[in-house]
């Protein structure tokens, strides 16, 4: 006897799917287009459309329902989300159509569950039943209902968690490529700031400069410069002497802005120096090369801590060498190149005006 009441359930749940067609779908929008969808309807049969955009842009979405005499049922425009109930007027192919022409780059996704009918009762024998139905038949009538409410209730948290999920997606990846931005903007502001002469200490240079210009005629002789560069706690090698002397070979004296420019570039050179040498003192051996680690280690406990994803992305910067090693040279190479070429950006454009 148990064995045949549960055949008869199974049999009443299984019939619960031959009464109504449902159609649920999810598909890509492109930017500028339009897709419809289509359905033969019957006369008098009740359909109803719910939609949802699930991402992109402004999760919005144009929607048109038309009859088989191109009739406008329901329009929406720009909507989230809607859903819209209406008995077919005649017999014919009914048009459902997605618009996302009013968007020029953005694709969308959307969701949609097209219901066409109502559902029969659970057996045809029920409709006209005179009696009482029994436990049995209440209980799978029960089932039926409370299962579709579950269906619809969890549709409905699916679509939600989606577009959530899509959303915190998109912020993320905006969060992320603003926080390597910033992050690179501090490196290179950093070290333009350690780059560029601050006015005291050219005052100071200007002071030096003019006690070694003894005619008071605003130049110094370049057999001077030397004794001026170290008055000044600079050393620099013979090398560097060499090429300041090959730079000026045709002159006898420098004024103050060509001394100027020879101290603002000891200066970065000496800068140029110092990075190097807080990279040379995870180089034991001496080999130019540091690992990756140690640069990350670098990069994550120094000055503006950086997180995981934004010194992944630093490091593709740097020039890699054998194994999980960096060129450290290169790397400080390329920061202070860039560093330049910000510094020389203004000046060009001021000289073309």
């Amino acid at each position: 006897m148990f064995k045949i009441h549960m055949i008869f359930i199974a049999s009443l749940l299984f019939s619960l799917l031959t009464y109504s067609s449902c159609t649920e779908l999810t598909f890509e929008l492109p930017d500028n287009s339009v897709e419809c969808f289509y359905e033969d309807l019957k006369k008098n049969v009740k359909t109803t459309l719910e939609y949802q955009v699930l991402s992109g842009g402004n999760y919005d979405v144009d929607v048109v329902i038309k009859g088989p005499d191109a009739t406008q049922i329901y329009a929406g425009q720009r909507k989230q989300y809607d859903s819209h109930s209406f008995a077919a007027l005649s017999d014919g192919v009914y048009s459902f159509c997605f618009s996302n022409e009013f968007s020029s780059f953005t694709h969308k996704v959307v969701y949609f569950d097209l219901v066409v009918g109502e559902e029969s009762p659970i057996l045809d024998r029920m409709s006209n039943k005179q009696t009482a139905i029994t436990k049995l038949e209440s209980a799978c009538v029960n089932i039926h209902e409370n299962l579709n409410v579950l269906i619809d209730v969890q549709t409905h948290h699916r679509n939600r968690e989606s577009a959530g999920r899509n959303l915190a997606e998109m912020l993320n990846e905006r969060v992320s490529y603003w926080s390597i931005g910033e992050s690179i903007i501090i490196v290179v502001i950093g070290i333009g700031q350690a780059a560029e002469l601050p006015q005291q200490t050219i005052e100071k240079f200007r002071e030096c400069f003019n006690c070694y210009d003894f005619d008071h005629v605003g130049a110094i002789p370049m057999n001077r410069l030397p004794l001026v560069i170290q008055s000044l706690e600079f050393y620099p090698t013979l090398f560097e002497l060499k090429e300041i002397s090959n730079q000026y070979k045709e002159q006898e004296a420098i004024n103050f802005p060509e001394f100027l420019e020879i101290m603002s570039s000891l200066v970065h050179k000496n800068t140029n120096s110092e990075i190097l040498d807080a990279f040379r003192a995870y180089d034991d051996k001496g080999t130019g090369l540091i690992h990756v680690n140690d640069l990350k280690r670098i990069l994550q406990t120094t000055g503006q801590k950086l997180s995981s994803q934004d010194v992944n992305h630093v490091i593709e910067m740097a020039e890699t060498g054998t194994g999980d090693t960096i060129r450290y040279r290169e790397f400080v190479r390329k920061l202070l190149q860039a560093t330049k070429n910000v510094e020389n950006g203004p000046s060009k454009s001021t000289k073309r005006r």
